[in-house]
């Protein structure tokens, strides 16, 4: 564990992309943690070069998140990555044993993405904006729908509710390949500046280049 926590501090002090500038006007992204894990943020609809499709994950929604509210009306989208256990069944930390740990960081569970319907999030401390160039978004977005397969599978979880949905991923949750360290790896791919290993949340969120 030692070991461990000392390899993330010197990770975090590491830059991928190092001579990335960014750009002084783009399309907004969010990084926005809850303490422990990052969701990226995205706006449905980006004014860019985009390829088919105006959202970055939008195609891989099959039905709408509230018949209510009309796909065109939707504005932000929460992506989230991590063990399917985690994700699927586990509410709280009080439910979470060292079983349901153990499967987890080896990987014996599998991965999903989580896609949420959100409002625009508010500046805090918990919330970081990033500005993207068309180039910089449409790598980011290659990079989670890739992760989801030429053909979505939705999975059922007790825990969505009527404003999210999950879907299988491809990529293993393990020790060291975390929630965030999926977060920074899409970041680093689409050319923005991040720590090189970002297990934790703290780190991803100070240390990754943003506009503002």
């Amino acid at each position: 564990m030692v070991l461990y926590f000392a390899a993330a501090w010197a990770g975090a002090r590491i830059p991928v992309n190092a001579d990335h500038r960014p750009v002084s006007s783009g399309i907004p992204v969010y990084l926005q943690t809850n303490g422990v894990h990052i969701d990226l943020v995205l706006p449905v609809s980006a004014d860019c070069a985009c390829g088919p499709g105006r959202a970055p994950v939008i195609a891989l929604i099959e039905r709408e998140f509230d018949a209510a509210v009309p796909r065109e009306q939707w504005s932000w989208i929460a992506i989230g990555w991590g063990s399917a256990e985690f994700m699927l069944n586990v509410p709280t930390w009080d439910e979470l044993t060292a079983r349901v740990a153990l499967r987890a960081v080896t990987g014996l569970e599998g991965s999903v993405l989580r896609l949420s319907r959100v409002r625009e999030p508010a500046p805090a401390d918990d919330t970081r904006r990033l500005l993207l160039s068309a180039d910089e978004y449409r790598r980011l977005r290659d990079y989670i729908r890739r992760d989801a397969g030429a053909v979505p599978e939705e999975r059922a979880s007790r825990l969505a509710g009527p404003e999210d949905r999950f879907y299988r991923a491809s990529s293993r949750y393990n020790l060291f390949n975390t929630c965030n360290e999926w977060v920074g790896k899409g970041l680093a791919e689409a050319g923005v500046r991040t720590p090189l290993w970002t297990p934790f949340d703290r780190p991803l969120l100070e240390r990754t280049a943003n506009a503002d």
